[in-house]
């Protein structure tokens, strides 16, 4: 819920460049991603196989899977 004062509805703005309040915790943002990266890979794999019947298609959808989890991970860690 963003934070709004006296019951207005506009946003707090913090005193890190004009950001609301809720961004300034800082790692949110990069768990809810790698949340649905992870969401994403768990549904997509089973996916091309269903819709393909090709293993050679899954391995590809696999691969693609692992990169981008290690991505976020990485993108994450800086």
């Amino acid at each position: 819920m963003p934070e709004t004062v006296n019951g207005s509805t506009e946003l707090v703005i913090g005193e890190t460049g004009g950001e609301p309040a809720e961004r300034r915790a800082g790692g949110g943002d990069d768990t809810g991603r790698l949340l649905v990266v992870m969401n994403a890979a768990l549904i997509g794999v089973p996916s091309a196989y269903a819709v393909s019947n090709s293993l050679a298609v899954t391995a590809v959808a696999a691969l693609l899977a692992v990169v981008m989890v290690l991505a976020c991970v990485a993108r994450r860690a800086r």
